[in-house]
């Protein structure tokens, strides 16, 4: 099935090209200098310019600087022109604590945004507001990435979407259904829920991953969801990978458990999440998902 090109329905960014400049910022926590830097020199040998907020390599406690210091870092990458696009350098924790003043702020310029784990928090901000983001490797370790992730990082960074299809492990339950694609990290998409900036699952494919969590922690968050207002309406599950999380039987039994509760086709085991190859799959665009097959595929291109 083809990618159709409706420009019109969500808030698309434009392509990006080689001479444009990314705004790299730090929503999070810290990061080290040298892998940032390390990382930053496979971008320049890309052709991809690179320019460091201040707040990149900030220190407060945990935290990339201060919130008010990080949020303004934010408001800058998406209101100068010449920043074309949006990447983060890691997560850790930090981005649910600014959501409050990003919302008051106004965003004209529709720019892709580039980040994974604790970024989900920026990821459902946007879209749920139309706008569709990239759920990415960050810079921080992206040298360490397979040379095949790094590949696709930079063929979705310039707008060749033409060969995306996700393809998972095994199947939890069969069917086929359309949806937009959200979410992101398990752990963050629970933390949100309840609160202002609570992700929407109204007719959704939900894209999870996790890392560092034990299998009742993953029950109890994949729980949680299951008994949301708005559950009945979500109509597909997509799990990345959930690294130290458990034994793969585990787990399985859980997400087996967590699918018969809500009764919508399900795969397993897409090459997304804290992982060496760590694929780039755009957020708030039209997939099919077709679980008998363990195939997701997009059905729009993410860029105008």
């Amino acid at each position: 099935m083809g990618l159709s090109h409706n420009k019109h329905t969500f808030l698309k960014p434009h392509r990006l090209k080689e001479s444009d400049t990314i705004v790299v910022i730090s929503p999070a926590g810290c990061v080290k200098r040298g892998s940032i830097l390390k990382s930053g020199r496979l971008f320049a040998m890309n052709g991809i310019r690179l320019k460091y907020l201040k707040s990149v390599f900030g220190r407060d406690r945990y935290l990339a600087g201060k919130d008010k210091d990080r949020l303004e870092d934010i408001r800058t990458a998406f209101s100068v022109e010449r920043y074309r696009g949006v990447l983060c350098s890691r997560g850790g924790f930090g981005s649910m604590r600014i959501l409050r003043g990003l919302g008051e702020f106004e965003f004209r310029d529709i720019k892709p945004l580039f980040g994974f784990s604790d970024v989900t928090a920026l990821h459902i901000f946007f879209n749920n507001r139309g706008w569709i983001t990239f759920h990415s490797p960050n810079l921080n370790g992206f040298y360490n990435l397979t040379e095949r992730a790094k590949r696709h990082f930079f063929e979705v960074l310039l707008g060749d979407v033409s060969r995306l299809r996700f393809e998972a492990e095994y199947t939890l339950k069969k069917g086929m259904v359309e949806g937009r694609l959200i979410g992101g990290n398990l752990s963050i998409v629970s933390a949100i829920s309840g609160t202002e900036f609570d992700i929407d699952l109204r007719d959704k494919i939900l894209l999870l991953e996790d890392v560092n969590e034990e299998p009742y922690r993953i029950d109890r968050m994949l729980t949680q969801l299951s008994l949301r207002s708005d559950i009945s309406q979500l109509r597909g599950v997509v799990f990345g990978r959930f690294v130290g999380c458990g034994s793969g039987s585990e787990l399985k039994d859980v997400f087996m458990d967590f699918i018969r509760r809500i009764d919508i086709p399900a795969i397993y085991g897409v090459e997304v999440g804290h992982i060496r190859n760590n694929l780039t799959i755009p957020l708030n665009i039209r997939y099919s998902l077709d679980a008998s097959r363990c195939m997701l595929l997009p059905l729009e291109e993410p860029f105008l």
